[in-house]
C-alpha cells in the first residue's frame, strides 16, 4: 500500500486507528470482544507501519537512513517503556484512566502531523 497510495493519508488513518481503540477498550466488558477489537487495531497498525517508516526515511541518504531508522526505533522503545510505567501508575487510581489520557494525547500527538508533514510529499515519485 505504501508504495501506490499517499504515504501520509495511510500513517494518519492508523495514528488515527489507534488513538480511537484506546478510547474504546475502557468501555468494553466482554474478552472475546476485546480480543476483536484488539485484532482490528492490529490490521490498522501493520497498514500503516510500512508507511510510516517509509516517510521516515524519505530523502534520507544512505549513511543517514540506518540513523533515522534506528533513532526512530530507540525512540519508541523508550517511548513504550516509560508509558508502560506510567499506565500502571495511573491503573491503580482508575482502570479507564490510562487508556484515556493516552487516546487524547496520541490523538493531539495525530492531529500535529498534519502540521509537521505538510511539504512532505505523500506518494513516491521517484525510484532508487
Amino acid at each position: 500500500m505504501a508504495d501506490h497510495a499517499n504515504r501520509r493519508y495511510i500513517a494518519f488513518g492508523g495514528l488515527l486507528n489507534g488513538a480511537v481503540f484506546l478510547s474504546i477498550y475502557p468501555h468494553i466488558h466482554n474478552n472475546d470482544l476485546i480480543l476483536f477489537m484488539g485484532s482490528l487495531e492490529s490490521i490498522g497498525a501493520a497498514l500503516s507501519a510500512p508507511s510510516i517508516s517509509s516517510l521516515m526515511s524519505q530523502g534520507a541518504v544512505h549513511r543517514e537512513l540506518s540513523r533515522r531508522q534506528g533513532l526512530y526505533a530507540t525512540s519508541n522503545t523508550a517511548a513504550l517503556a516509560v508509558a508502560a510505567g506510567v499506565s500502571g501508575f495511573l491503573f491503580t487510581i482508575n482502570s479507564a484512566l490510562p487508556f484515556t489520557l493516552l487516546a487524547i494525547i496520541s490523538m493531539l500527538l495525530t492531529l500535529t502531523t498534519l502540521w509537521w508533514w505538510r511539504n512532505v510529499t505523500g506518494n513516491i515519485t521517484e525510484t532508487t
